[in-house]
């Protein structure tokens, strides 16, 4: 049973590197919106960091940190085709499948959006070994992979309540939403007014892009406290999709599924 995952992860990254590799003008793509995102969020915090003294980043970590957390940011636009597979029927060809539904789409998921950014990835380290340092690069890339599990895990999350929900956009986007703002990736969480800022750091969604961005630009230092945040996160996702995987079977063979 091992074997057979690891093989479908495999496959799994094998397949989308293909893909990636079969439209290049996504890779194109994913770049542009980098740059399209960055200059605007650049300026704005530009001109904010000329006008106070009270913002904690320089000009150069400011952009590094914007360069980082826009350019690998990753929502559900990345895996929303997966959801309507409850809707259609279609998630039941996954369940006869030798592996639990919430392994199948985790690693859907993540390798997904990972193959995705990857370019992203190799660009923005490239860049931060060049300015910021080898140690501080190559760690922001390993917490953003960590990150990338965790979010996955909530997308399985989310996709396992279209049982009871079916394909609803506006939860979809509410999300979205949600995630754009508690991870960190328009306003560090460190400028939010205290009360919010103590929210949203006991809420998952920093690890996915805040952490690794802090870390990209030197501004965190790596704890057991931190790493235990990671696993806390991933295992209490996974225990939950898990828990509604079982139950949303259950309630869809009632309706007949």
């Amino acid at each position: 049973m091992a074997m057979y995952q690891i093989n479908y992860f495999l496959k799994l990254l094998k397949y989308n590197l293909e893909w990636l590799r079969a439209y290049p003008a996504r890779i194109a793509i994913s770049i542009s919106w980098v740059v399209f995102g960055f200059i605007p969020q650049f300026f704005f915090w530009y001109i904010i960091i000329n006008s106070s003294t009270s913002i904690p980043y320089s000009i150069k970590e400011i952009a590094m940190y914007f360069l980082f957390s826009l350019g690998l940011f990753y929502n559900l636009s990345h895996v929303n085709r997966y959801f309507r597979e409850i809707a259609t029927g279609e998630v039941i060809t996954n369940v006869i499948k030798p592996i639990s539904l919430t392994n199948n789409y985790l690693y859907i998921f993540f390798t997904r959006i990972f193959i995705n950014k990857l370019p992203n990835i190799i660009i923005i380290t490239i860049v931060g070994c060049l300015l910021l340092g080898i140690k501080s690069s190559i760690l922001a890339a390993i917490f953003f992979t960590a990150g990338l599990i965790l979010g996955s895990l909530f997308f399985v999350v989310l996709f396992f309540t279209m049982f009871w929900f079916r394909n609803n956009w506006g939860i979809k986007h509410g999300i979205d939403l949600l995630v754009l703002f508690s991870s960190g990736t328009w306003i560090p969480l460190d400028l939010l007014p205290k009360f919010w800022a103590g929210i949203l750091n006991n809420l998952p969604f920093k690890l996915m892009f805040y952490v690794p961005g802090k870390l990209y630009i030197s501004q965190f230092t790596i704890t057991w406290g931190i790493i235990f945040e990671y696993l806390f996160w991933i295992i209490t996702l996974y225990i939950l999709a898990r828990i509604l995987e079982y139950f949303g079977l259950k309630y869809y063979e009632q309706l007949g599924g």
